[in-house]
């Protein structure tokens, strides 16, 4: 049976996690406890599972060794880094999901940290889908969330909406749809080359947090000459805040804003 935080147990002031090996011909030293015989890891590729599904229950059973043993030095050396903080810097191809995905795992399995405390960020729903997929296969039982920025960062917020027990707010999915309508309805000039110009720079002071009162004065500050000028920009940022007021809509780039505020 298992104990009430349903970890599996082990002899009596023996190791939970750790322990030496005492099977004939092997080397001395510890090896982490399995329920099963160490996964072979000649042709080892990124769709093999390094345990097997229904052998493991719990993440203390992946093998840290087994992670990291078909990996190229740089790659283990990106995985197994103590610093909490690690940037890998490479080309396409050069392994990154798998990299980052080991790493995940390693750290749960040496005990370094909590899947249920561990999120995994990328760009595209894409990538994120495939860490899910490849978490899974290494054999980890606890969810990983992982996602694309602004979709963990929507979760979080329509989270906090429903514990104050406000109405979520519609998402925009189109702002060049939103900012047309802006333009139409405040009476402003400029055609399709300002509505473009406009779309570029509010993403630009939006993922650098300025709002539309600094919106001038940093964008002359940063040297920026857009269709139109700073001053007409302004004007649209300003008619694109006031309609998604009104209609109670949010966009993307107010996603991560409000999470952060």
């Amino acid at each position: 049976s298992l104990p009430p935080d349903g970890r599996s147990t082990t002899s009596a002031g023996a190791d939970r996690r750790r322990s030496p090996r005492q099977d004939s011909g092997a080397s001395s030293g510890t090896a982490w406890l399995t329920p099963y015989p160490a996964p072979r890891v000649a042709g080892l590729t990124s769709t093999t599972p390094l345990l097997a599904p229904d052998g493991c229950l719990y993440d203390e059973c992946v093998d840290p060794e087994a992670l990291i043993a078909d990996l190229d030095p740089d790659q283990r050396a990106a995985v197994t880094a103590e610093s909490r903080l690690v940037a890998v810097v490479a080309g396409a191809g050069s392994g990154k999901t798998r990299v980052l995905t080991r790493r995940i795992a390693y750290r749960i399995a040496i005990g370094d940290a909590d899947a249920r405390h561990t999120l995994a960020l990328t760009f595209t729903r894409e990538a994120a889908g495939e860490m899910r997929r490849r978490l899974i296969r290494l054999g980890l039982r606890d969810h990983i969330e992982a996602g694309t920025f602004h979709s963990v960062m929507l979760a979080v917020l329509r989270q906090r909406w429903s514990d104050a027990g406000r109405q979520a707010k519609t998402i925009a999915a189109d702002r060049r749809r939103l900012l047309r309508d802006a333009q139409q309805e405040s009476g402003l000039g400029g055609g399709h080359r300002i509505l473009a110009a406009a779309h570029d720079e509010i993403g630009w002071a939006m993922a650098r947090g300025i709002t539309v009162d600094h919106y001038a004065a940093a964008a002359r500050r940063d040297g920026r000459r857009p269709v139109g000028g700073v001053e007409a920009i302004a004007g649209m940022y300003a008619a694109y805040a006031q309609l998604k007021r009104r209609r109670g809509v949010v966009d993307f780039d107010d996603v991560l804003s409000l999470v952060l505020t």
